[in-house]
């Protein structure tokens, strides 16, 4: 069995990653060299590659950055950096990553390593403690609540359910003053049916100065539609079986879904049923920077390995219209120990801001599992793109041999003007020859 979790879980992680708040000078169009900065943190190994030459060791300094210059007539530069990744029972996970990019794309990049928790650092203390009572017997058919609080500093917590129409609770939450929001949930459908927003809440305190708080009509949600445009023939738009008897599932547990933003952090999930319509909050519980986030996901019914995508988001309530890209047909490379992949697609319609193209490799190696993820822009490679062998470089993976068994993942992804399409093959497998 492979680790499929795995694979989705850098998927997320490398669409994150790679694209930094670079430059837009050419390193080969002018007389004196460029400079590309790196910023890698958690990294066991680091190696880079300028133009059409060889990869070699590279040393970040302290905070993690690497500067390295291009020369004229250039404009080509990899990264490759190793991490360890999560445990998976007795398996451990490493994950190679290479970024291969042009000056025409970036001179800054920015990559964090995925790493699992240090378990030989002692932890914490306890956080602070925020209680409070919560009074939605107005809405009878809703529950149970709960209470989502986050500070300036990026730090969020939600609350243990409270399953009663009145009830209390005792929950950790970022220490400081909080905002807070406490939210009740429909107990069919699990979207939100009344928000209440507090500012300035002391923590460790009492909501609400200790007061009960109390929800009615006025913080009553509102139901909102989302139209899907350009489904592809053949294709399903993904529902949430759990939030809806009438929605459509999809395999490998992608589903559309609709995040509210407090400030630009996450909040709560306020997608409605069949995930074609949402909550939105009324207008007493947001504030400025809050914005909602909308991914939606459509499935071949002939192979649930194909998948698009589009993502999102808006700062107001009120229907949204949704239009996925065209669909991305790929049997896969040809089995190799390190494979060439094929990016050739038709394109993105109304899309015009770069475009990144990953391929992942996964297969057991070292007692555990070694993951490979590839990502290169069309600026750096016209044409198939190759996993490069850095077997020969010290702290770098060894090439999967003759009879491994490979699982392998690739996507394709456009952004513009907040919105970002992007056509998925989730998985396939082959064995190395």
């Amino acid at each position: 069995m492979f680790c499929l979790a795995a694979l989705v879980l850098i998927a997320g992680l490398i669409a994150g990653c790679g694209s930094g708040s670079g430059g837009s000078s050419a390193g080969g169009g002018n007389s004196s060299p460029t400079t590309v900065s790196i910023t890698i943190t958690g990294a066991t190994a680091v190696a880079t590659k300028i133009g059409s030459g060889t990869f070699s060791a590279a040393t970040p300094d302290s905070n993690g950055k690497l500067d390295f210059s291009i020369p004229s007539g250039t404009s080509n530069f990899a990264v490759a950096y190793v991490c360890f990744g999560y445990v998976y029972g007795a398996h451990t996970q490493i994950i190679q990553f290479v970024v291969e990019a042009s000056t025409a794309d970036t001179t800054a990049l920015i990559e964090d390593c995925p790493n699992h928790p240090d378990l030989s650092i002692a932890p914490p203390p306890p956080p602070p403690t925020l209680t409070g009572s919560v009074d939605f017997s107005a809405f009878p058919a809703a529950s149970p609540a709960y209470v989502v609080a986050q500070n300036g500093d990026g730090d969020w917590s939600t609350s243990r359910p409270i399953p009663a129409n009145n009830g209390s609770f005792s929950d950790s939450a970022p220490v400081g003053s909080d905002r807070v929001e406490v939210e009740v949930i429909d107990s069919h459908s699990e979207g939100p049916v009344a928000v209440r927003n507090f500012d300035n809440q002391t923590v460790p305190g009492s909501l609400n100065g200790g007061n009960t708080v109390v929800l009615g009509p006025a913080d009553a949600t509102t139901l909102e539609t989302i139209t899907f445009n350009g489904v592809p023939s053949g294709y399903t738009v993904c529902g949430n079986d759990f939030r809806s008897t009438n929605s459509t599932g999809c395999q490998n547990n992608d589903i559309s879904y609709v995040d509210y933003m407090m400030g630009g952090i996450y909040g709560f999930r306020v997608t409605g049923p069949g995930a074609t319509q949402y909550w939105a909050l009324p207008a007493a519980a947001v504030e400025a920077g809050d914005y909602y986030r909308f991914t939606a996901v459509a499935q071949s019914s002939l192979n649930p390995n194909y998948i698009v995508r589009v993502e999102t988001t808006s700062r107001t309530g009120g229907p949204v219209s949704l239009s996925f890209p065209q669909a991305w047909s790929y049997a896969g490379p040809t089995p190799a120990a390190l494979p060439a992949f094929d990016f050739a697609y038709p394109g993105f319609s109304n899309q015009t801001g770069p475009i990144t193209q990953e391929a992942y490799i996964e297969w057991y190696c070292l007692g555990g599992l070694c993951d490979f993820v590839l990502s290169s822009t069309p600026n750096y490679q016209k044409g198939p793109v190759s996993f490069p062998d850095l077997s020969q470089l010290k702290g770098f993976l060894p090439a999967a041999p003759s009879g491994t068994p490979i699982s392998w993942s690739a996507h394709i992804a456009q952004s513009s003007n907040g919105t970002t399409a992007t056509v998925q093959i989730f998985h396939g497998s082959y064995f190395v020859p």
